[in-house]
């Protein structure tokens, strides 16, 4: 079950990670403190351990195996050397070279002789010890490589992770095609069952021992909300670390949602079942391997917009001092963070009591919010007209809950919508001149069962990308802008895209596979990561009904 994503952008990732990380004692302390608050000791598993033994199978009760007296098995003494052989000494046809020699309770023991290297017969010598080469190849990160941020549950649901996917979208130019990979590059294990995922490119001031930081502090985290109150904090660079670099204590409940800001990339907002909304300056919360308490610092905001309603959603503006909120009492909230004593400013509702279950950000000037409900209803409100002010239009979009929506950052009129209930993706098209008249374009099927969560890369070369999770298999990532049906639909907008000069000089691997790639060679339109289940690749298209 894969519940929430997040993509890595290229060049964040560390080449060689760190597969040799040793914990300190305050790191220990801190494990063996998590261990203690999940009721596992050292003493409860020897007790485990010797309530085993009491317990160990009597092959004496066994009437096919009594006779050879399985249970004294180990208690039984062991032949001697002059038991086996005799006590005869062995001439020099036993092995060339050896000595032997008779010990004084008559045993014979056999000087093996020393063995004379050659350096041209190990020149020729197949090494079969095994050697990790490709394993070693396997964990290094190449500039031109994503990463992709998963979190999974197994179906019984006692164990969750996260997941850290290489993603290798191939290449596709005028000299030869490659084609891509997606793999599970490391994973880490999780407390309690994952709401929420949000990667970071800001290494805080408080870890100062990372190689090659400067001063933009560059750095590789991923941020996990769970239903315990706790955001842990991880370094993706360290695949060996057991224990978060950070652990953000302030929420009385579960965390259920995260966003980084754009701007100042030290900050970091959360909303929870709690009904509070915190903001987190990551430069004062104090690394696991420094502090020898469990204290957490870190908090500088604590909101409450939403009444006793749960937070659903936040999001940073791009200009990074508002964030836009939604919590269960059916409303958006936006809000100037940067202020003396912040408040809700302006705020939307959606009709009926609906909750609101995800929303999107959108536009050239980000005046536009799609708001998604449990009623399977997207609306679209304009935020920098008043409040309270009626939507700009109502799609509906689905037959329930809508689990997420993602817009496209290389075509902002296309975004996709997936439901709890349902196993297939939509994907819609709006008028890319006034943003209004959603109509659908496809509905795609991925065979991972009910979809949970689905996610377009902001990144450019790969904004065609989008992640795909539901309650079975493993991740999915799929090129939209490579789908026949898809590109059909927006070649206008595409036509216009690819046309622009800067997009030509900047990116013309990208221009060439999505203008001559598909026809040349292999179309990379659907990667599966580890355990998918069956895929169906089949598009129905749906013909506009003006």
């Amino acid at each position: 079950m894969i519940s929430a994503t997040s993509w890595v952008s290229k060049g964040f990732a560390k080449s060689e990670p760190v597969m040799d990380y040793e914990v300190n004692d305050n790191e220990m302390n801190k494990i063996n403190e998590m261990m203690k608050a999940s009721g596992i000791t050292q003493e409860a598993e020897k007790s485990e351990e010797i309530t085993e033994n009491k317990e160990d199978f009597k092959y004496a009760n066994d009437e096919d195996l009594k006779k050879f007296n399985m249970d004294d098995y180990d208690n039984e003494t062991a032949p001697t050397t002059a038991q086996l052989f005799g006590t005869r000494e062995f001439d020099d046809s036993f092995m060339k070279g050896a000595k032997t020699f008779v010990d004084e309770n008559g045993e014979t023991f056999i000087e093996l002789p020393e063995a004379q290297e050659d350096d041209d017969e190990n020149e020729n010598f197949e090494d079969l010890s095994g050697d990790d080469g490709e394993e070693k190849e396997d964990m290094v990160i190449l500039p031109s490589d994503n990463l992709i941020l998963a979190t999974r549950t197994d179906m019984e649901g006692d164990l969750s992770f996260l997941e850290v996917y290489l993603f290798d979208e191939g290449e596709s130019s005028k000299d030869f095609e490659r084609e891509g990979s997606l793999y599970v590059h490391h994973d880490i294990m999780l407390p309690a069952f994952p709401l929420a995922v949000e990667w970071i490119n800001y290494t805080p001031t408080t870890v100062e021992n990372k190689e090659g930081l400067d001063e933009d502090r560059i750095g590789n985290f991923a941020a996990v909300a769970t239903f315990e109150p706790t955001i842990e904090i991880w370094d993706l660079d360290i695949p060996s670390k057991t224990i978060p670099t950070f652990m953000l204590k302030g929420h009385k409940g579960a965390v259920l949602s995260l966003k980084h800001n754009p701007v100042f990339r030290n900050v970091l907002v959360s909303g929870g079942s709690d009904s509070t909304i915190r903001v987190w300056d990551l430069n004062e919360a104090e690394s696991t391997a420094i502090t020898e308490t469990s204290e957490s610092k870190g908090e500088k905001l604590k909101l409450k917009l939403h009444g006793k309603s749960k937070i659903s959603n936040v999001a940073w503006l791009k200009n990074g001092i508002e964030i836009i909120s939604s919590g269960y009492d059916s409303r958006i909230v936006l809000c100037n963070v940067s202020v003396e004593k912040p408040k809700a400013e302006k705020s939307w509702k959606v009709p009926n009591n609906e909750e609101i279950e995800s929303i999107e950000i959108c536009g050239a000037d980000e005046e536009y919010i799609m708001v998604a409900t449990d009623n399977g209803t997207v609306y679209c409100f304009n935020i920098k007209n008043e409040s309270n002010s009626k939507p700009v239009w109502v799609l509906n979009a689905h037959n329930g809950g809508i689990s997420s929506i993602t817009t496209n950052s290389a075509i902002p009129s296309i975004f996709v919508t997936s439901a709890i209930g349902e196993k297939a993706i939509k994907i819609w098209k709006l008028d890319s001149k006034t943003f209004s008249n959603p109509a659908l374009i496809t509905s795609k099927d991925f065979g991972v069962g009910n979809i949970l969560t689905c996610n377009f890369s902001k990144d450019f070369e790969v904004s065609g990308y989008m992640t795909v999770g539901g309650v079975n298999g493993g991740l999915i990532v799929w090129d939209a802008f490579n789908n026949k049906v898809v590109k059909r639909q927006v070649a206008e907008d595409f036509s216009n895209l690819i046309s622009k000069s800067e997009i030509k000089e900047t990116y013309p691997n990208f221009v060439y596979k999505y203008t001559y790639g598909s026809s040349s060679g292999p179309t990379n339109e659907l990667f599966i990561g580890t355990n998918a289940e069956d895929i169906d690749e089949e598009d129905s298209e749906v013909e506009d009904d003006e």
